[in-house]
Formats: C-alpha cells, structure tokens, sequence
C-alpha cells in the first residue's frame, strides 16, 4: 500500500492501481486499496475526457488556422467560434474572432466605398451624356471631369472632354469666322 500511494501521490496512477490490486490480492477484506482503484479509475477517466476535449480544440483551432491563411474568414470565424465552446477559458480564439470581425468590418466598408465610387461614376457619367444630347458643352464637361475624378484610369470621361473641347472650339471656330 506505501508503494500504490506513493505512485499515487506522484501522478503514475497505472502503477498505483497495479499496486493497489496487488493489495487486494493479499487482503481483499480491505477497502482502502479498492477506494484508491475507484478513485484512480475517475481520475484517469477525467484525464482521458480532458486529452479527448484538448485534441478537439486543437483540431478545431488548426482547421481554423488554415481558414484564416486562406483568407476564408466567415468559415475561419465559425471554427473558432467553435473550439470556443470547446474550451471557452481560452483566448486564442476570442482573439481571431475579434481579428476576423475587424477583417470583415473592413473589408464591408471598402465594399461600400467601392459601390458608392460606382454609383457616383455611373450618375455623373450618365449626367454628362444627358447634358451632351442637349448641348450644354460646359455642364456635360463639368460632370465628366467629375466622374474622372473618381476613376482617373478611365477612358470614356477623357473621350468625351476631348470630343466637347473640339465641338466648343469648332462652334468657336465657326462664331469667330461669321463675325
């Protein structure tokens, strides 16, 4: 029994139940040793129910892991979510989720910046052509130089400023000549 309790009292609890059954074997009437296997037999029950827990949270933060580096955020988020509920002391997680919902914020408000940039694209475009069917030269180029502005790689916008400046020019041309 000196020998199971030492195993015991250092962390070798297979040793200590082989020892503690050797025990019994010679006196089985005791109920200590059969105590010490039962509590053994928990303890090495929740050791094992922990590892099982501890391999599900690892496999669940490197999937997520992987989710991240490959720019997968919504489902990288859903697997920390996950490993959280798994082991909700850690911080790990928590801590990409917060990196991941910044990531998202971030990338919603580029979204919504670009779709703004396109729609006041399109309108000043469209205002542009609208003024040019009705030959206000100077308010259509006023909306092309805006909506180049906001896009200056564009062509169109160019294109039609230099087609005003040569039309305002030629009637320019055509008034100086009639004088």
């Amino acid at each position: 029994i000196g020998r199971a309790d030492a195993y015991f009292e250092s962390g070798s609890y297979e040793e200590a139940r082989s020892a503690y059954n050797e025990a019994l074997a010679i006196k089985s009437e005791e109920s200590y040793p059969a105590e010490k296997i039962t509590e053994i037999d928990g303890i090495l029950q929740e050791i094992a129910r922990q590892q099982a827990i501890d391999d599900q949270y690892n496999q669940l933060i490197a999937n997520a892991d992987e989710l991240m580096a490959s720019a997968s955020y919504e489902e990288a988020r859903a697997a920390y979510l996950e490993a959280s509920g798994v082991k909700p002391d850690e911080a790990y997680p928590t801590d990409k989720i917060e990196e991941i919902d910044g990531i998202l914020l971030a990338q919603a408000a580029e979204a919504e910046r670009l779709a703004k940039l396109e729609a006041d694209f399109a309108a000043a475009i469209s205002e542009g052509d609208a003024l040019m069917e009705q030959q206000d030269y100077e308010q259509a180029r006023k909306r092309y130089a805006n909506a180049l502005e906001l896009k200056p790689q564009q062509e169109y916008p160019q294109q039609k400023i230099a087609e005003i400046d040569a039309t305002v020019a030629s009637i320019e041309a055509k008034r100086i000549l009639d004088e």
